[in-house]
């Protein structure tokens, strides 16, 4: 893992730590804190709604393929 990646995970800090911090608020419903991070609410609902798309054709097609 990359020091960018560990860096958010870990403290919420560096390149990635706002967009992680964003996407745990949004998660809880929390518009204030996504505010706080100075991303727009509907850019990461957008975002996020995206990546659970994928992330579920991901896993239909894995789990297909072991069929």
């Amino acid at each position: 893992m990359s020091d960018d990646v560990g860096d958010a995970l870990l403290t919420l800090s560096g390149p990635y730590g706002s967009v992680l911090a964003a996407v745990l608020a949004y998660e809880e419903n929390d518009v204030e804190g996504v505010d706080a991070t100075g991303l727009a609410v509907g850019d990461v609902a957008a975002a996020y709604f995206d990546a659970v798309a994928r992330a579920l054709g991901t896993a239909t097609a894995l789990s297909e393929a072991r069929r």
